[in-house]
């Protein structure tokens, strides 16, 4: 059995997903007030870090129980940003909706 690559998690279809949600979110935080700064627009742009970074990492280290943990961690980090994506509208922080189902 050939070794994967561990730099090549950029191939796969769930990590370009969540860097995409990723790069939504700090484009839409950007005209989060000021005063959000280290509430909102951080915690949204931390959560969705992590999606993508925990994606790539439990790739790294390989298939296996490590590699389905740091999946389980990443959909953690995806249902709290879930969870506080509703807040800016609700707020009238941003006009629009700023994450996909």
């Amino acid at each position: 059995m050939m070794e994967k690559e561990p730099k090549a998690f950029p191939k796969l279809i769930v990590w370009q997903r969540a860097h995409e949600l990723t790069l939504l979110i700090y484009r839409a935080s950007e005209k989060f007030p000021r005063h959000e700064m280290f509430g909102l627009t951080s915690q949204m742009r931390r959560s969705t870090v992590s999606v993508e970074a925990n994606i790539a990492e439990g790739y790294a280290l390989g298939s296996g129980p490590n590699y389905l943990r740091h999946l389980k961690i990443s959909v953690g980090h995806l249902l709290k940003q879930k969870a506080i994506s509703k807040l800016p509208t609700i707020l009238n922080i941003c006009q629009t909706q700023i994450t996909r189902n």
